[in-house]
C-alpha cells in the first residue's frame, strides 16, 4: 500500500468478518496526518513513512485465543503480540478499504489467508541415483520440474515444490592388457585369467559424493608357448617356430649357454639342458633334456674325415672329402670358432685358447681334441 502525501489521514485497512464495519476487525491500519502508518489495536503504534512509496504490510501468527498478531512492514517484524482491535470478531474472511479524506491511497497483491507453501529440492546425486518427489522420478535424464502437493497445508492449502538436481558425471575407466598364458590380473578382487571384452567391476563410494565407478576389463591372454622338445642323437630342438630360444644348461644353474640361441642345440658334453623361449613379451622354459655324448674316434670319422695331431700344442690338421660345418666348443659348452670347410686339408689353432678339452662338431659328430 501506498499514499501520495503524509498531510492527511487516508489508506484505512480493516480486516475482520461480515461485522468488519461495526467492530472494525481484528487489524486496523492507516497513513494518518502526521506522516507515519498507525497500527490501532487497544492502542495506537505509528511508523513514519514516505509519500509515493510502497509499503508491504503483512500479519501473521494470529492467536484467536489470545487474540494477538504479530505484524510485519517490509519483511520486518514489528509488532509481536499486537492485540486486535475487535473484542468480538471470530474469524478473518474479508478486507474493507476506504479513505476518508480526498487523498488517494493504493493497493497491490492483497492477499486474505495463508501465505503460499513453497519448498525446494536441490540435492546433488550420482550420475546413477534418483530421487522421488510426489511420486515423480528425477534422474540425470529428468534432474528438474515442479510438483504440486495437494491439500497438504492449514485449511487444505497445496504446496509447490521446485526441484533442481546437480547430477554428477558417471565415473568409468578401462583396462586394455594383454598377459601371458598362466597370468593373471585381480580388479576389484575378482581374478581374470582368460581372454574376455567388456567385463565390468564397479567399485563403490569412492568418488564424489560418495558415487560408485565402473571400469571395463577388456584382457588378452597370448596363446601358450609350446616348450616340448625333440630330441635326435646330441641335439635338441624347440618345437615353437618363430620364436627368439636362449639354450641353459640345467648342470650349472640353468646358466645361459653363450651363442646358442637357434631352434636347435647340439650338445658337446654329456648333460642336462632346456631353452628359454620368448614370443612377443612372454618367456616360458622347457623341461630339462638329458643328452649323453658319444665318444668316437678322436682322430678318424666314418665320414672319412680326419684330425691330426690330437693332443695338440695348439695347431692340428682336418682333412675332409667334402664341405663341412665345424664349430668347436670348450667344456663349458662356449663356442670358440665356427668355420665352413672345403674339401681338402686344413688346419685350425687353439694356440690362444688354455690347455684342456675340446670339442669339435663336425657334421653332427664330436671329436674330442685335447691340448697340452
Amino acid at each position: 500500500m501506498k499514499t501520495t502525501t503524509t498531510t492527511s489521514s487516508n489508506g484505512y485497512v480493516v480486516i475482520g468478518d461480515a461485522n468488519i464495519n461495526a467492530d472494525n476487525g481484528i487489524l486496523f491500519c492507516y497513513f494518518n496526518a502526521s506522516g507515519s502508518l498507525r497500527f490501532f489495536g487497544t492502542t495506537g503504534q505509528n511508523f513514519p513513512i514516505n509519500a509515493n512509496q510502497w509499503y508491504h504490510v503483512e500479519v501473521q501468527n494470529i492467536n484467536w485465543t489470545a487474540r494477538t498478531m504479530d505484524i510485519y512492514l517490509d519483511g520486518n517484524l514489528i509488532l509481536t503480540a499486537w492485540p486486535f482491535r475487535s473484542t468480538s470478531a471470530t474469524t478473518m474472511d474479508r478486507i474493507h478499504l476506504f479513505n476518508l479524506n480526498t487523498a488517494t491511497a493504493m493497493y497491490d497483491d492483497i492477499i486474505i489467508g495463508n501465505a503460499p507453501l513453497v519448498g525446494s529440492v536441490t540435492s546433488t546425486i550420482c550420475n546413477n541415483d534418483s530421487v522421488v518427489v510426489n511420486g515423480t522420478t528425477y534422474n540425470a535424464t529428468n534432474p528438474s520440474g515442479t510438483e504440486v502437493f495437494t491439500n497438504v497445508g492449514p485449511n487444505n492449502c497445496d504446496s509447490t515444490v521446485t526441484i533442481n538436481l546437480t547430477v554428477l558425471p558417471a565415473l568409468t575407466g578401462t583396462i586394455n592388457q594383454t598377459i601371458c598364458f598362466g597370468d593373471s590380473i585381480v580388479v576389484n578382487g575378482t581374478t581374470y585369467n582368460t581372454t574376455v571384452s567388456g567385463a565390468t567391476e564397479v567399485f563403490t563410494n569412492v568418488g564424489p559424493n560418495g558415487c560408485d565407478s565402473t571400469v571395463t576389463i577388456n584382457l588378452t591372454v597370448s596363446p601358450a608357448i609350446d616348450i616340448v622338445t625333440t630330441v635326435s642323437g646330441n641335439t635338441i630342438t624347440a618345437n615353437e617356430t618363430g620364436a627368439a630360444y636362449q639354450w641353459l644348461d640345467c648342470d650349472n644353474g640353468n646358466a645361459v649357454i653363450n651363442g646358442e640361441t637357434s631352434q636347435s642345440f647340439t650338445a658337446t658334453v654329456t648333460g642336462n639342458y632346456a631353452v628359454e623361449i620368448t614370443v612377443g613379451n612372454c618367456v616360458d622354459t622347457s623341461a630339462c633334456e638329458n643328452i649323453t655324448v658319444v665318444g668316437i674316434d678322436e682322430n678318424k670319422t666314418k665320414n672319412n674325415i680326419k684330425l691330426f695331431p690330437n693332443p695338440t700344442n695348439g695347431l692340428f690338421t682336418i682333412i675332409t672329402s667334402y664341405q663341412a660345418n665345424v664349430s668347436i666348443y670348450n667344456v663349458l659348452g662356449e663356442n670358440i670358432l665356427t668355420k665352413v670347410l672345403q674339401s681338402g686339408n686344413h688346419t685350425l689353432s687353439l694356440e690362444t685358447q688354455p690347455k684342456g678339452i675340446y670339442f669339435l662338431n663336425i657334421e653332427n659328430q664330436v671329436i674330442k681334441i685335447i691340448k697340452d
